[in-house]
């Protein structure tokens, strides 16, 4: 069978895996500021952008597969509505290459993972469209109708119509010239009215029962819940619907979706960072809209960690040293698995600090669970070196609980310690926080 020929793509547009209205039109706005580029849709799993991609915009702006094109091809990679390496998986092919240059155009916070590039524009507006289109009013260019309206499109979806805390002046500036040029608003408002499935309805019907108001440091936080086998990747038009019928200033929805346990969160107070919060959950996006996706963890276990991160992120008042033990309660590193145990069930602890003999530096940390394991194995007689955690992150007493947080939930770490400037560790509590390591040998 006849293989079909790659594309030769020297210009390539793309934006983000589970694309929203926003990455779509940006992919369509930065084609007109790149002329003869093939753009490289990524795929969605928001079914009425599905829809609508598959009825018009293939056909209306020449969309790709990437699995149609040749990556050794590309000489220029434009990559809008994110910086992410992770999220552009469809194009890792291309990025490996040291020759390929980057343009990125974006509209999110930084992250530690964002891409080097030659040319970047990052603005914190409303959306990336809006970036973009500012550049091309610029440029003296001008839109097509169709165009008009897909790049209106992406305006509306990524600002709620003008309504989220993020929209700025540039989006509705941005908007204004788009109607000049033909953008029809009949059509926007018939593709961003989604009507709910069966589906949906009683998902949301779960969401509006189980939630509860919470008291976060003064500040009044929502948290919903639902649980369904299987993925339902409309689930933030949810959260969007819920928050304007009950009012909500910030909410949190978790939906257990198989193996994993889905985190919209959406605020509207400024105090209230939820990215922040998804970022230390594994997940990210703005201050007043974020997401994560939990693999492997039931609800119970993603509420625990969502309710202490909450109470570190928001409006913090208390400090590292209002919480840590002292003094601090360690063994040494010469001694056994038994001894560190013995020491463990005492004093009542989930893990215990490691010192190097005769001084107060900590060099590592043993869990309770490991040791225990350790025994039952026969192992008690070896030393705590054996089994101990070396690598730890530690905080200092003047530090504000959330970083303590991003340790304990972030990074699985079980016990941080707490030094000061001279080298007298404490041991600051995990909150109930616990991960399984892995068994020693038999």
């Amino acid at each position: 069978m006849q293989q079909t020929p790659k594309i030769a793509a020297p210009v390539l547009i793309t934006a983000h895996a589970n694309a929203d209205f926003d990455a779509l039109a940006a992919m369509v706005a930065a084609g007109k500021l790149y002329p003869g580029a093939v753009l490289v849709f990524p795929g969605s799993q928001e079914r009425t952008l599905r829809n609508f991609f598959i009825e018009s915009a293939t056909y209306m702006f020449n969309f790709r597969q990437a699995r149609d094109i040749d990556p050794d091809s590309v000489e220029t990679l434009v990559i809008v509505d994110t910086r992410q390496h992770s999220r552009v998986p469809h194009v890792h092919n291309v990025l490996a290459r040291d020759d390929v240059t980057v343009h990125l155009w974006d509209h999110h916070p930084d992250t530690g993972e964002d891409l080097p590039a030659a040319f970047s524009r990052v603005l914190p507006w409303g959306s990336t469209t809006a970036i973009i289109v500012a550049e091309i009013r610029e440029r003296g260019l001008t839109l097509s109708g169709d165009e008009a309206t897909m790049l209106g499109l992406g305006i509306f979806e990524d600002t709620g119509s003008f309504t989220f805390a993020s929209t700025t002046e540039h989006d509705f500036s941005a908007a204004g010239w788009l109607k000049t040029q033909g953008m029809d608003l009949n059509a926007i408002a018939e593709l961003i009215a989604r009507d709910l499935t069966s589906e949906q309805v009683g998902i949301l019907n779960a969401l509006l029962e189980s939630a509860t108001t919470h008291d976060i440091n003064g500040t009044l936080v929502t948290i919903a819940e639902a649980s369904m086998e299987t993925y339902m990747g409309d689930f933030a038009l949810l959260a969007h619907k819920m928050m304007d019928m009950e009012n909500i200033k910030v909410l949190f929805a978790l939906c257990r979706m198989g193996d994993r346990v889905q985190v919209v969160a959406r605020s509207r107070l400024a105090e209230v960072d939820v990215a922040q919060v998804c970022t230390s959950l594994g997940g990210g996006g703005h201050p007043y809209a974020a997401s994560a996706s939990v693999k492997d963890k039931t609800l119970q276990q993603v509420r625990d960690e969502l309710f202490a991160l909450l109470f570190s992120a928001i409006n913090p008042q208390m400090r590292v040293r209002d919480l840590m033990s002292s003094p601090v309660v360690g063994v040494d590193d010469d001694r056994s698995i038994a001894d560190a145990e013995e020491t463990m069930t005492r004093y009542g602890l989930k893990a215990v600090p490691v010192f190097a003999t005769g001084t107060r530096r900590c060099v590592g940390y043993l869990e309770q669970q490991t040791a225990a394991r350790a025994i039952s194995h026969g192992l008690g007689h070896m030393g705590v070196t054996e089994y101990m955690h070396r690598r730890v992150q530690i905080v200092t007493p003047n530090e504000d609980l959330y970083k303590v947080m991003e340790i304990i939930v972030g990074q699985r770490q079980r016990l941080v310690p707490v030094v000061d400037r001279v080298p007298a560790p404490h041991l600051a509590g995990s909150y109930g926080v616990d991960r399984t390591p892995p068994p020693p040998p038999s």
